[in-house]
């Protein structure tokens, strides 16, 4: 079995300021905890940032490109070692214990606690938070993975 594809080469090609992942499962989270070295270091911007003819790439990834820019016309982007790498949080709906996102701010801040009876208490990642932010010792600034 094989499949043919049409390639093209592209009119425009940005290059990124920061990649986002959204992990859509349980397992994506999981495989983002166990590579997060890898991740962090370069090593996924590093072998998919340069596409040459013929190039067979096989990835486990869902690429969706966000294009909030009116004219972008649908080109490429071109991730690079040193740009920064997102991971989206969102609501998981079982497997980590009670995670919640709090939208109420511009920052991405996460609660998670294991049980409603758990107590843990985490410090903020965010060193510049007013004391205000910090009442709640389980609210977690998300980090940004530099790469």
């Amino acid at each position: 079995n094989c499949i043919v594809a049409s390639v093209k080469p592209l009119s425009t090609i940005y290059n990124a300021k920061s990649i986002q992942l959204k992990p859509l499962s349980t397992s994506d989270w999981e495989y983002i905890e166990m590579y997060s070295d890898f991740l962090e270091s370069g090593g996924l911007l590093s072998q998919v940032s340069v596409v040459y003819p013929l190039q067979i790439l096989e990835l486990r990834l869902n690429v969706v490109v966000d294009d909030d820019d009116e004219g972008g016309g649908g080109g490429g982007i071109n991730g690079r070692r040193n740009d920064e790498l997102l991971v989206k949080l969102q609501v998981l709906e079982s497997g980590f214990g009670d995670l919640e996102i709090d939208d109420d701010d511009d920052d991405s801040t996460i609660a998670y606690s294991t049980s409603s009876s758990s107590s843990s208490s985490f410090d903020s990642l965010n060193e510049n938070d007013s004391d205000e932010e910090n009442d709640d010792p389980r609210k977690i600034k998300s980090k940004t993975m530099n790469t």
